[in-house]
């Protein structure tokens, strides 16, 4: 009973995921036409966030370790373990970003708009598309346009929320050009929707936004360090 329950909740998820996104998708649209919008788009997909996780009966609840700066510029590591991390983070940090995933978001029809304009895709299978897209995203960091977050597990892994090694190229970034560190740990976002065995069901949200870490006195050989450093940190809430 209890399985049977799950898929129709996730039905009913998936419904709102499309309906919300194709009833705001001329406005996406017009405002991803043009790369001096996107600040709009950012906040039309907030919006979308909001609609989501309300109508899919989720409470969230964020918790700030310190107060928030919305002046500083942060690359943002998170835990990714469901299809609503992305949704989640939209809602719950309170500054303009994009984000960093792989380059099969941006071949989903219609959803796949973002990661053709805002966002940064990355093809992990192709050594130098990787290297274009850390480029860019080094770029935007280097010109302070906004902040990036970046899922350094590398997708959405089975053995959720058991964390999968982190991937240093985030924490590389970070410290060439003097951002903030900002560790994000989401502990329920597996229980609301998981991909690998399609468990979904409503319920609490917990959002752990950690004290930021500064890089700005860090040099390049502290990677590793600041990779596990990380890593614990966002482990501890899971």
């Amino acid at each position: 009973m209890k399985s049977i329950l799950s898929k129709i909740y996730l039905v009913y998820v998936f419904f709102w995921v499309l309906f919300f996104f194709l009833l705001l998708y001329p406005l996406f649209w017009y405002y991803l036409s043009d790369e001096k919008r996107y600040t709009k788009a950012h906040k039309l997909r907030v919006l979308w966030g909001r609609l989501l996780l309300i109508t899919c009966l989720t409470r969230k609840k964020i918790y700030f370790e310190e107060p928030f700066d919305k002046n500083k510029l942060y690359v943002i590591i998170a835990n990714h373990s469901s299809f609503l991390d992305i949704a989640t983070l939209a809602v719950a940090l309170p500054v303009d970003f994009n984000y960093i995933a792989k380059i099969e978001l941006a071949r989903i029809p219609v959803f796949g708009i973002f990661f053709r304009t805002i966002d940064i895709a990355v093809d992990r299978k192709s050594p130098i598309q990787s290297a274009k897209a850390y480029m860019r995203a080094n770029l935007q960091l280097k010109n302070k346009v906004k902040s990036i977050v970046i899922f350094p597990e590398g997708g959405i892994k089975k053995q959720a929320p058991k964390l999968s090694p982190f991937k240093e190229g985030a924490f590389k970034m970070a410290i060439e050009n003097k951002v903030y560190i900002l560790p994000v740990s989401m502990p329920d976002n597996h229980k609301r929707l998981y991909s690998e065995n399609n468990g979904a069901s409503p319920g609490m949200m917990r959002v752990y936004i950690h004290k930021p870490i500064d890089t700005s006195n860090m040099k390049v050989e502290q990677v590793k360090e600041l990779t596990n450093e990380v890593f614990h940190i966002i482990n501890s809430k899971l």
